[in-house]
């Protein structure tokens, strides 16, 4: 129990969600998959019959992947409010915590979200038949949701008042 109440747990959960959104990051890591086709949040490789142009430069003005340039806005706020969070329960602060997690949640959350609407709304619309398959970054990414969630569940069972007053 000592664990939890330093805040320990809270750490340890506030660095699985940073690792679990930094590999989702990865462009090697695919999202979705369909026959030859993988997509990650970077990348689009396609086999032979490719329908969808890999991401470019100037593509943040386009309709059509502004899911999927929210997913990787999510992942990134999202690494980044457990990379704070993790700094937080360094310093002993319970309310800095709960409230960064409570922001790793959401973000990792609507990164999730975001790429359920860019598959269906364009992955799928994109085929003549049949549809993408999610694949193990989703899965990662769906799992830093809860990694996140628990965070922030332990960070509430965090101590408030300094430490030192259990000492004598």
């Amino acid at each position: 129990m000592s664990c939890v109440r330093s805040g320990g747990l809270a750490a340890l959960f506030s660095f699985l969600t940073l690792a679990a959104l930094v590999a989702c990051l990865l462009p090697m890591v695919n999202w979705a998959k369909h026959g030859s086709d993988d997509i990650s949040l970077w990348t689009h490789s396609c086999g032979t019959n490719c329908s969808m142009d890999n991401p470019g430069k100037h593509d943040f003005k386009n309709e059509r992947t502004a899911e999927r340039d929210g997913a990787i806005a999510g992942s990134i706020l999202g690494a980044l409010c457990a990379g704070a969070a993790m700094i937080a329960v360094c310093c002993q602060k319970k309310g800095v915590t709960s409230a960064l997690l409570t922001f790793s949640c959401v973000f990792a959350a609507a990164a999730v979200g975001c790429f359920v609407r860019f598959k269906i709304h364009t992955l799928d619309e994109s085929l003549e038949s049949g549809s993408y398959k999610f694949t193990y970054g989703f899965g990662v990414a769906c799992v830093s949701v809860l990694f996140s969630f628990m965070g922030l569940v332990s960070s509430c069972c965090m101590r408030k008042n300094d430490g030192y007053e259990f000492l004598a």
